[in-house]
């Protein structure tokens, strides 16, 4: 869907979500990912927190519009996004309005500002959920770091994670805050883990 498109839906969907009576279960789901290059992941944008008192703010509002170029000059609109978690402190027309800027198929997993119904979300985003298992790289992508079945995690919540990504040498901060403002693909998270492993094992 281009962004006139998604802004048309958009402007619709209030009306259409006052109808809806989905019934959604919080689930995880495992995902195959076959071009890690054009496979991303980011958090914690709180798109809309420059309305917020100053003690919640993330951005500003011209920081919001870099990190929109930002994310459209390394993601295509055919490729895939995880987002992990806290895209928007605003209500449903904001989440919209900075939905249809941004290029790529959009996953959401949820954080903890995702305070909107379930049924929302999946509306608006490629699909929504709490974690993704990606297998085949032993990877588990979730909002905040801590417990998994995999050897890898990708995490944000922390913002500047960099401190306990040093200490976890199996860990990955995606936080835009500590990734100079950037979705990072797969290609680089997986790069980054295997200079982690031979710096331990070898």
């Amino acid at each position: 869907m281009d962004s006139v498109g998604k802004l048309n839906y958009c402007l619709t969907l209030n009306q259409q979500f006052q109808a809806m009576t989905i019934d959604v279960k919080h689930v995880d789901f495992t995902a195959m990912v076959t071009d890690l290059s054009h496979t991303f992941v980011t958090s914690d944008h709180h798109f809309g927190s420059y309305k917020l008192p100053s003690f919640l703010k993330t951005f500003t509002k011209e920081q919001e519009k870099e990190l929109i170029d930002k994310w459209n000059s390394v993601v295509g609109k055919d490729d895939l996004v995880y987002y992990n978690g806290d895209f928007c402190d605003g209500n449903v027309m904001e989440l919209c309005g900075y939905f249809k800027q941004l290029n790529g198929q959009i996953i959401l997993i949820r954080g903890n500002h995702e305070k909107l119904d379930d049924s929302l979300y999946l509306s608006i985003f490629k699909d929504a959920t709490d974690s993704i298992t990606i297998p085949d790289l032993d990877l588990t992508i979730h909002h905040c770091p801590g417990a998994r079945f995999t050897k890898y995690e990708v995490f944000g919540h922390l913002h500047r994670g960099m401190e306990y990504k040093n200490k976890l040498k199996t860990s990955f901060c995606a936080c835009v805050q500590s990734n100079n403002g950037y979705p990072v693909s797969l290609e680089k998270i997986v790069q980054y883990f295997k200079s982690q492993t031979c710096q331990v094992d070898c």
